[in-house]
């Protein structure tokens, strides 16, 4: 399978120019320590973790959180424009790195789902119906509902921006780097 992932080029330098590897570090991780949701960001990987434990097996030892890619971004399942807005803005050299992973070890998800549900604690409503019952203060069973609801961020065929989770990149998987933002 053919991803796209981007992340600074000082930690491209300091994890796989250096050890071969690349595994997500929450300390590090700027979506995570400045998560000042009520833990929500933290709240969300740990829901993706369990699903991709079960999905595709434990991560290697000392992995808390997933490596994040694109699959597909725009409708497009190709590099992704870097002129486009989603890479634009960052104050830093970054790189954006093509790899290929095999099927079995990569989980495929609707961006925009996470994004609105999972990252904002909130269920995925698919039409008005669901949506009025939702948010109607009187109705119960409101949580099991919405964590049912999260599991359909896994519905990908129609996705435009289908996001792609796994353990780490190793070297050998980058195909080709660009960098931006220089």
């Amino acid at each position: 399978m053919r991803l796209w992932t981007t992340m600074p080029a000082r930690v491209y330098k300091e994890t796989i120019e250096k050890t071969g590897i690349y595994q997500c570090d929450p300390d590090k991780s700027e979506v995570l320590t400045w998560d000042d949701s009520g833990r929500q960001f933290a709240n969300a990987y740990d829901w993706m973790y369990r699903y991709m434990t079960e999905k595709i097996g434990p991560p290697p030892e000392g992995i808390k959180y997933p490596v994040w890619a694109w699959y597909r971004l725009r409708t497009r399942q190709a590099r992704p424009d870097l002129r486009w807005v989603e890479f634009r803005g960052a104050a830093k050299e970054m790189v954006l790195i093509e790899l290929e992973k095999e099927d079995s070890q990569v989980v495929l998800s609707d961006e925009e789902i996470w994004t609105v549900a999972q990252l904002n604690d909130t269920a995925w409503c698919r039409n008005d119906e669901e949506l009025d019952w939702y948010y109607n203060p009187d109705m119960e069973g409101k949580e099991k509902f919405k964590k049912e609801s999260w599991y359909r961020v896994f519905e990908i065929d129609q996705a435009p921006h289908v996001q792609a989770t796994f353990w780490e990149l190793r070297k050998e998987e980058i195909k080709k780097i660009w960098k931006y933002n220089k």
